[in-house]
């Protein structure tokens, strides 16, 4: 399978990208079916994200597209796409080991991300400056907004905005305020773009004690809401914890006996707890319902002066209150109820009974002191409705012991005749729960845990506390390990090993079995050295042609920043290439300077791109595989679209002898300089590759072509150089015999380009004669106005040595001579010259108009005359060595 995606780069500013998946079928074609199945997990983990599939036939080849949606999340970071063809192996294969393929990719959120200080740190020193790292770091001039507040709704008179126009990278800002020590501030960042009508913040926090220590802090409800809780409530209006509450209702319902049918149930929960009572003088009946569990408490005679339980009455506490003894057991009652319990009251009467009322349990104070009476206690619980018993009438009062922050709820009746029914909501809360901490760390050397309890409820006594601590390890941290439980608030970690548990995580636990009510969490706090951390900085330096022609260069030259006043190792970058059918290749890796603390380092690389046409992406990454400890990894990567154009363009190839163009077998020099120029438009794609050119040679003897081999003296190939000019030559020297030749020459530039439109090789035939010899010298044009030109042919492989012609005038007297120096190049072989003759004398005198002579004196290295070579066809015009020439003006 061949797996690729569109477009190559995916970041959290699309909804969703192509995957394209090319299916073979190497065995036989048949029409059977098969299930294509798409899945999509993170890296390390085995929770399915997306899933998709396709029925197909494949008879050969088939290629599938599906269109994956992007959730900017949960898919942030590296992800695995598989793609499995078959998976219910039918119909039945040779093998199913190849039925499997992963795409990996990195999806990268462009957005600003808030890096330091680092999110629930310690800071300790002022005047700090806020950085922030584009996870893009290639963007280009962009609006950025950062925010400082004390509160993480960012609505405070305190607020403070900073707006910011640059290219991507880290983004910094310096805090504009002294902080106050103790305090909690949260700070957030965002492109300044609006998505849906809303901007995409990434929230952060720290908190500044003056006198801290590195480490990770929570202290604040908005650092809490960060974490999870099981079996507790963090509520934002009082921001304290409260247990995971569970809501009951009671129905009581209450009459003076005997004016109508029984009106005097109970309801807990629709459960009817008893009708009536059991105290027939006149008296007050208690319902006690358990915090914790919700159910009522069983009257068992556990607590002094009850009336015996009867008939079905057993969640009833009843008290006369006729006497003083009765009513003395009743504030007893009230006082040994445990706090926290809810608690039903209401009277119990008749039209007949001996009731007494609410001045007569004030005296009472006579016998048991100042504010002891059944009165005073119900005053005490907040029921101050009590004081209007005056009379035979019925009430009910619900109420919590021991909690004033439960507002009672109190009926009382204005007649004796009068039904009164009261109804309420109220919750019964767990009794223990427990708030896990987000990952603390990385870290290199651990050194204490701090933290700090409050009670809630003023019953610290009733509390119970404690931390468990947890080391993290194995992929992505997934196996959690615990080190120990403590409920100590001070105790030291040093002997946590760093090595082994890079990252922690606490749980706090609280039980409350008397109230249900949980301690408050004033902090937590891990003090422990941090690490570093180091960033792609665009703006530090960044330089990058985005489009190439094959054989030029790919160059990147990119900053990297150290964040932090830890100092780093030599920081090791990677360079891999994403070609355009999605297959990665490492290209590079480079370690540099160390990167020391608050430093900067200017990354250079250079790589030759030219296998790869189209469309490519540079993908860089500092500190790989976790090369050196670093706080956080995503600011670390790069990518980097370019696109090389191929070279389609053919070279130019020219070929001299003796640097003159010849024509198909002209004369050359037994002796010849053969020069062969190869000449490109491709400046990058240098001609410096022997391979690239090829020489050969046959005779009329030998009709097979030898090849010439570069020896470096007979034939020297001389690459071109980078000097503005893309030109290699090929300089062959060769001795050869009387025979007629033909020259083969076959180029092609660094792309494959052939010299010529056509794959036809170069081919030329020359004649050498080794004897030195010279044809007659005719002029041209003859007769001629302005100026003429010589004509002749010479063979063997010098020049003469002496050759000048004499103009001589009818009457024998030699008017012009014109030397060889003169005569401009001349070269064995077909000779034209350069020089024109204009018809002038030795003193530059017009000469006559009218028939003149001429004749040739060449001699060779040794003085002697150079054989004339005979030509009918042009030996005819001469006698005696003399030619005529005919001025006409």
């Amino acid at each position: 399978m061949l797996l690729s995606n569109n477009p190559s780069i995916v970041n959290t500013t699309i909804d969703s990208f192509t995957l394209n998946a090319t299916v073979y079928n190497l065995g036989m074609a048949v029409n059977d079916s098969v299930y294509v199945y798409l899945s999509h997990t993170k890296v390390g983990s085995s929770v399915v994200l997306f899933q998709d599939s396709v029925k197909i036939k494949i008879l050969n080849h088939k290629t599938i597209s599906f269109r994956v949606p992007v959730n900017p999340l949960t898919d942030v970071g590296l992800n695995n796409y598989t793609i499995n063809v078959n998976k219910a192996a039918l119909p039945d294969e040779i093998s199913f080991a190849n039925n499997k393929a992963v795409l990996q990719l990195y999806i990268s959120e462009n957005n600003l991300t808030p890096i330091y200080p680092y999110n629930f740190s310690i800071v300790h020193e002022q005047n700090i400056e806020l950085k922030a790292s584009t996870l893009n770091p290639f963007l280009p001039n962009t609006r950025f907004l950062m925010e400082i507040d004390t509160t993480e709704k960012f609505n405070s008179a305190f607020k403070q905005t900073k707006n910011i126009t640059s290219l991507g990278g880290v983004i910094k800002w310096q805090i504009p305020f002294q902080m106050t020590d103790s305090t909690v501030y949260y700070w957030r960042t965002t492109i300044d773009t609006l998505i849906n009508g809303n901007r995409t913040w990434n929230n952060s926090s720290f908190i500044y004690l003056a006198n801290g220590s590195e480490g990770w802090n929570q202290s604040h409800y908005f650092q809490y809401a960060k974490d999870q809780l099981n079996g507790l409530d963090l509520a934002e209006n009082d921001r304290h914890f409260h247990f995971g509450a569970h809501v009951n209702n009671v129905r009581i319902l209450n009459q003076v006996f005997g004016f109508n049918a029984s009106y005097s149930s109970n309801f807990l929960n629709n459960v009817n707890l008893g009708n009536a009572g059991c105290v027939f003088e006149g008296g007050v009946q208690f319902v006690l319902i358990s915090p914790v569990t919700g159910l009522a408490m069983v009257n068992t005679g556990q607590y002094a002066g009850t009336i015996p339980v009867c008939l079905n009455r057993m969640y009833h506490f009843e008290f006369a209150t006729t006497n003083a003894a009765s009513r003395k057991s009743a504030m007893d009652f009230l006082q040994n109820i445990p706090d926290g319990y809810y608690v039903m009251t209401k009277s119990i009467m008749s039209t007949s009974s001996g009731e007494t009322y609410i001045d007569t349990w004030k005296n009472d104070t006579t016998l048991y002191g100042s504010g002891k009476s059944l009165y005073h206690s119900y005053i005490n619980a907040g029921l101050t409705d009590i004081n209007q018993f005056t009379s035979r009438k019925p009430f009910i009062f619900f109420f919590r012991k021991g909690d004033p922050s439960f507002a009672p709820s109190q009926v009382m009746g204005n007649l004796s005749t009068d039904n009164v029914t009261l109804e309420r909501d109220f919750n019964t809360y767990d009794t223990k729960g427990n708030m896990n901490s987000t990952t603390i760390g990385p870290s290199s050397e651990w050194k204490s845990l701090l933290w700090s309890p409050k009670s809630n409820d003023n019953h610290l006594e009733y509390d119970k506390n404690y931390v468990k601590v947890y080391g993290l390890s194995g992929n992505d941290n997934a196996t959690e390990t615990l080190l120990f439980t403590t409920s100590n608030t001070d105790t030291s970690i040093a002997g946590i090993s760093a090595a082994q548990y890079k990252y922690l995580r606490l749980e706090w636990y609280t039980e409350d079995s008397t109230l249900s009510s949980p301690s408050d969490l004033r902090y937590w706090r891990v003090l422990y050295q941090p690490l570093p951390e180091a960033a792609l900085n665009q703006l530090v330096a960044f330089q990058f042609k985005d489009s190439l022609q094959q054989g030029e260069t790919l160059s990147l030259k990119l900053g990297v920043e150290n964040l932090t006043r830890l100092p780093m190792d030599s920081m090791l970058i990677k360079y891999k290439l994403i070609d355009a059918n999605n297959v990665t290749h490492t290209i590079g890796t480079t370690r540099y300077k160390p990167l020391k603390a608050l430093d900067t380092l200017v990354t250079h690389f250079q790589f030759d791109p030219s296998a790869y046409l189209g469309k490519n992406v540079l993908y860089v990454e500092a500190n790989p595989d976790f090369d050196q400890p670093e706080e956080y990894h995503p600011n670390n990567l790069g990518y980097l679209p370019f696109y090389l154009k191929s070279d389609q363009i053919n070279p130019v190839m020219d070929v001299t002898f003796d640097g003159i163009h010849i024509l198909n077998n002209d004369i050359v020099s037994a002796k010849p300089m053969i020069k062969i120029l190869l000449k490109d438009e491709n400046l990058h794609n240098l001609l410096a590759d022997t391979s690239l050119m090829q020489v050969s040679l046959r005779d009329t003897a030998n009709r097979t072509f030898v090849t010439i081999p570069f020896d470096g003296t007979v034939c020297k190939f001389i690459p071109a150089s980078n000097n503005g000019k893309n030109e290699a030559y090929i300089e062959y020297r060769p001795t050869l015999a009387d025979n007629t030749y033909t020259l083969q020459v076959s180029a092609k530039d660094k792309a494959g380009n052939l010299a010529g439109s056509t794959s036809n090789k170069y081919e030329i035939g020359f004649i050498v004669h080794n004897k030195a010899t010279i044809t007659n010298v005719l002029n041209y044009p003859n007769p001629f106005s302005t100026s003429t030109q010589f004509v002749f042919t010479l063979t063997g492989s010098e020049i003469p040595s002496q050759f000048k012609i004499q103009i001589i005038s009818v009457t024998g007297k030699v008017v012009k001579e014109i030397t060889k120096g003169e005569l401009g190049n001349i070269h064995i072989g077909r000779n034209m010259t350069e020089y024109r003759w204009d018809g002038r004398d030795q003193f530059g005198q017009l000469l006559g108009n009218g028939v003149y002579l001429y004749r040739v004196i060449t001699n060779n290295n040794q003085g002697e005359s150079i054989e004339l070579s005979k030509n009918n066809s042009v030996d005819k015009f001469f006698k005696n060595g003399y030619g005529k020439l005919y001025i006409m003006r």
